[in-house]
């Protein structure tokens, strides 16, 4: 009886030695894996750790080596490690030295660095941020790669809107210089690594401004029109409709597709058509247009220009025109009065240039306010914008969705989405409460 219970404790002992090494074996060929293949999981609800597919597919891109010389402080060096270790993982042509400031003062003596800094160098040029973050490489590696800066003008003289502060860092961020432009001062605009920006006219444009405009696209130049509803500019928007887009005189009214609490002048738009201008976004991307008017395509075509719209308010939405009944509230829909929707509020029109190998491309909004800085980082807003920058100074690394910041996860409810939830937590939840309380007597 002692030998049998001796041998079936050994037994067990065995198959417990067994069942442990096999789970240590496996638990050490995962890690060498996941090691050997940079395999990890951002469990942040903003996916803050992971870097977005814009910053990816530059790095991919790289054709020139980077060098990073890290400085750092107790206790900084392991995060600086972990950062350059996922950004190499993209390119072969980054490569990263770290040092601690306290041990290495000589080093730090020698690039002039007296702080937490990295130092980032490429053909023989330097650039010196701080700790590194996702948008401060990627700024400086496309300053040293491209060696050029891509330029904004904004068009003064007509009572423009420039209260543009989130866009303008947005645009310093990804490499863009940004100016005010007097066009009758400085009609030869280079057509290179420019874009003209007309933010909100409230005074209409001169005809001379109009044909500076015009000379421009015919060279290859870029322009985007940010228009709002009930401003009438009668030669913009004979220019518009010069290149097959109409401006609408009405103000577009959706009280479906709206923030729940939300103004029904204020719509969502997640109808958009796929085009270039559009590829880089999520499939789930919305954004919202305060204040925005409908736009049109012109039905007779108009040689050597092509018009493609691109962004559309919802089926439930329709354009009301009359300025008077919209301050009194009265929106509602009057059937062969109103037009009823979807409709166009983005629109791409491409001009055959002067030269057989120009193109001319101008793109109109049919609102401003959705860059304003109250709802510049609503949604997709800013990647919506700076996307078709990018696209029309022919950045297609910068068609992307942009790095993410840190912040507290929350949801815009849509009207639908609020009216659910309140039934189901206000009524419904209660009543399935008092579901439970009722007997149900016995025949």
């Amino acid at each position: 009886m002692i030998g049998s219970f001796f041998n079936s404790n050994t037994r067990l002992f065995g198959r417990l030695l067994i069942s442990g090494l096999l789970s240590l074996g496996i638990l050490i060929l995962i890690e060498i894996i996941s090691f050997n293949h940079n395999v990890y999981f951002d469990l942040t609800p903003g996916k803050i750790h992971t870097f977005s597919e814009q910053t990816r597919q530059i790095l991919k891109s790289l054709d020139k080596d980077i060098e990073f010389t890290g400085f750092y402080r107790i206790g900084e060096r392991a995060e600086m490690r972990d950062f350059f270790e996922r950004l190499c993982y993209y390119s072969p042509k980054l490569k990263y030295r770290l040092f601690d400031l306290d041990r290495n003062p000589g080093k730090a003596k020698l690039y002039g660095i007296s702080n937490t800094q990295t130092v980032i160098e490429c053909n023989g040029n330097r650039r010196v941020i701080g700790f590194p973050t996702e948008e401060r490489v990627v700024n400086a590696i496309l300053r040293l790669a491209q060696g050029v800066v891509k330029t904004v003008y904004f068009t003064t003289g007509h009572d423009e809107n420039h209260e543009y502060s989130e866009l303008k860092s947005g645009l310093e961020t990804e490499n863009w210089r940004f100016g005010d432009v007097q066009l009758l001062e400085y009609k030869d605009i280079p057509v290179d690594e420019t874009v003209i920006v007309i933010a909100r006219p409230q005074r209409d444009f001169l005809d001379d401004e109009i044909l500076v405009i015009e000379k421009y696209l015919q060279r290859g130049g870029k322009v985007v029109i940010l228009l709002e509803p009930f401003v009438t500019l009668p030669r913009i928007e004979s220019f518009l409709k010069d290149h097959g887009v109409i401006a609408g005189n009405g103000i577009v009214v959706d009280q479906q597709s709206r923030l729940s609490g939300g103004d029904y002048l204020t719509p969502i738009i997640s109808e958009r058509f796929r085009c270039d201008l559009t590829q880089g976004l999520e499939p789930s991307s919305k954004f919202i247009f305060p204040t925005v008017r409908p736009l049109s395509v012109a039905q007779n075509e108009i040689p050597g220009i092509t018009v493609q719209p691109f962004l559309r308010s919802s089926t439930n939405s329709w354009s009301k025109d009359d300025l008077e009944d919209v301050k009194k509230g009265n929106v509602d829909f009057k059937e062969g009065v109103d037009t009823p929707g979807p409709l166009n509020v983005a629109i791409w029109v491409r001009i055959k240039g002067e030269k057989e190998d120009t193109e001319g491309e101008l793109i109109c909004f049919a609102d401003s306010d959705f860059i304003a800085d109250t709802y510049y980082n609503l949604f997709s807003n800013k990647d919506l914008f700076l996307n078709t920058l990018g696209w029309l100074a022919k950045e297609k690394d910068l068609i992307s969705i942009r790095s993410k910041k840190m912040e507290f996860p929350f949801h815009y409810l849509s009207l639908n989405q609020s009216r659910m939830l309140f039934w189901i937590s206000i009524i419904g939840l209660p009543l399935m409460s008092l579901s439970g309380m009722v007997e149900i007597p016995r025949l």
